[in-house]
């Protein structure tokens, strides 16, 4: 239970951030509670219904799992997994606005329920064909028994229609991290972008397009009435330069510069020099994957996969042009238009083998095409450089040492194993303000170098390489950087360490800035001065230029 209870927590709070307009509801079994809505199951009750989560929702469920102890909330009633489905079918039904995936999640250490009642097993199969023929998907996470496994096959993969035909079943595992890596993956495989169609060549079929990639940023900031705290817009309106008239959409034309010229257009004629095209990807012809030019890529690739759902037979077309393609090592060379209204776009479709991992049963990598975004003519750039003196060339000893600093410096990378410190940051303290938390939990940052574990891995090899180009170990060089391989100091916070010399910069008067400072003129002088000025007398330089100018106020004030 406090696994299950601790996904549920992590899941929201990531849900929370990651897609704000998803609805999470919570239904325990086992209970002594019987809340179950509008029901009166036994053993079932509603700890969350289904909506957006909040505080509020994150809370009652830590409140739970602190509080939690067997005999409240155990396993030792006869559970009904089709009265609980009944429950959260009944959730879904009440929702008005239109959900485009409807998912459950079931956590449970029964891998074969209801063995002894054949009534309420057939009952149980029932209710999932009825969740799957209201587009419910159910994914099983089983909690592994005492014994450390937990079997699919024993009930749940001839109940669940996605596992029929499976010859291979994820392991069951009770990590926390797995489970959650289980549910943040089922979840957004089957969100897309849009659904087109393809020409092969005068035959069609229907693919959905998803994005793998997609930069996190923090969200905008709601302005809100400072009386009655409630949300204030924005509204823009053009003007006219003369008159300061407020013009209407009819009265407003457009130009486009020609040579000297400015050719004057209305909205209409505008929009008619637009490219107007049918949505969808045009395949043109095939090329070897070994003649793909990885620096013209223009974006982050989107990926296609067949849609059955709209056009029939779509799954087989797709799947001979990718086994074709995978058996003669080629892509696919295509126009693509991904919604109506975009502009064409050049693309190679590359394609993926499936890759399934031998042990868990977990897919690793979907089969399907990777849409990769190629220039036209027009966006290509002439970068050739012309160098006019001789190229210096490294020493073999040079290249030797190299290498072995390459080779002691290998590791297994992983994007997902690096998170974003500043979003990472950000988040922790508005959680820690949502939640009433009296403290922030600070996140580790994953791309901080950890400089010790470097040096250990260097060993002398770093030494060895910093004197094969003529330095010393723990010199900087001309540019001040640290040379590799030798121990770095730990970086220092608050005030700078005193200087070893007292001497004034060049564009530093202290008398004068004192002055200055008196009569609120700091503004005048650059950040580089002020800086200069912090250092002088030990003060912090983090920060923007007035926070450098306020360090400084505060500091003349007091001395």
């Amino acid at each position: 239970m406090e696994i299950a209870l601790t996904c549920v927590i992590n899941f929201m709070k990531s849900k929370i951030i990651c897609s704000d307009r998803d609805l999470i509801g919570c239904v325990l079994l086992g209970t002594s509670q019987n809340e179950s809505s509008e029901t009166d199951f036994k053993h079932v009750h509603t700890l969350l219904q289904l909506e957006i989560p909040g505080a509020k929702s994150v809370i009652a469920v830590e409140k739970l799992k602190s509080s939690y102890s067997g005999s409240k909330l155990g396993s030792g009633f006869d559970v009904s997994f089709a009265d609980a489905f009944w429950v959260t079918q009944n959730m879904f039904s009440r929702v008005t606005s239109t959900l485009s995936t409807k998912q459950l999640f079931l956590f449970t250490t029964k891998e074969d329920p209801h063995s002894k009642n054949q009534h309420l097993r057939k009952a149980t199969q029932q209710k999932i064909l009825d969740l799957a023929n209201n587009s419910i998907d159910v994914e099983v996470l089983g909690l592994a028994q005492p014994d450390g496994f937990f079997d699919l096959s024993v009930f749940w993969q001839s109940s669940l229609p996605q596992l029929r035909d499976k010859l291979t079943l994820p392991d069951p595992t009770v990590r926390i991290k797995e489970l959650l890596f289980r549910v943040t993956t089922k979840e957004y495989t089957s969100r897309a972008l849009s659904s087109i169609k393809v020409d092969l060549f005068g035959k069609k079929f229907a693919v959905k397009v998803f994005s793998f990639v997609n930069i996190a940023r923090k969200p905008t900031g709601v302005k809100l009435d400072k009386d009655s705290n409630k949300e204030v817009f924005s509204r823009t309106e053009t003007v006219s330069g003369e008159t300061g008239e407020v013009l209407m959409p009819d009265e407003i034309r457009f130009c486009q510069k020609f040579g000297v010229d400015k050719i004057s257009m209305t909205k209409t004629e505008r929009d008619s020099m637009k490219y107007m095209a049918t949505a969808g990807i045009t395949i043109m012809g095939f090329r070897s994957i070994k003649s793909i030019d990885f620096q013209n890529f223009l974006k982050s690739s989107h990926f296609i996969y067949p849609d059955e759902s709209s056009v029939q037979g779509s799954l087989v077309l797709f799947q001979s042009l990718l086994s074709s393609c995978l058996k003669q090592d080629v892509f696919a060379v295509c126009q693509i238009i991904t919604k109506s209204g975009a502009y064409p776009r050049l693309a190679a479709l590359c394609p993926q083998k499936e890759d399934i991992q031998e042990e868990s049963g977990i897919q690793i990598k979907p089969p399907g095409f990777h849409v990769i975004y190629i220039p036209y003519a027009e966006d290509m750039r002439d970068l050739s450089f012309k160098i006019n003196q001789p190229r210096p060339t490294a020493s073999e000893e040079q290249v030797k040492a190299a290498k072995a600093v390459v080779n002691k410096l290998k590791f297994n990378f992983d994007p997902e194993n690096f998170r974003n410190p500043q979003l990472a940051r950000f988040y922790a303290y508005v959680e820690a303000l949502a939640l009433e938390k009296d403290a922030v939990d600070e996140p580790e940052d994953s791309i901080d170098p950890k400089a010790d574990a470097i040096d250990k891995r260097l060993g002398t090899v770093g030494e060895e390489f910093v004197r094969s180009i003529g330095l010393q170990p723990g010199s900087g060089g001309d540019g001040g950087a640290k040379a590799a391989g030798t121990k770095r100091k730990a970086e220092t916070t608050g005030r700078v360490p005193p200087q070893s010399s007292k001497k004034v910069a060049s564009g530093v008067n202290p008398a004068e800035m004192r002055q200055a400072a008196a009569e609120n003129k700091l503004g005048k002088y650059t950040v580089a001065v002020l800086k200069e000025l912090c250092e002088l007398y030990q003060l912090p330089t983090e920060g923007k230029k007035q926070n450098l100018i306020e360090t400084i106020q505060e500091f003349f004030r007091h001395n």
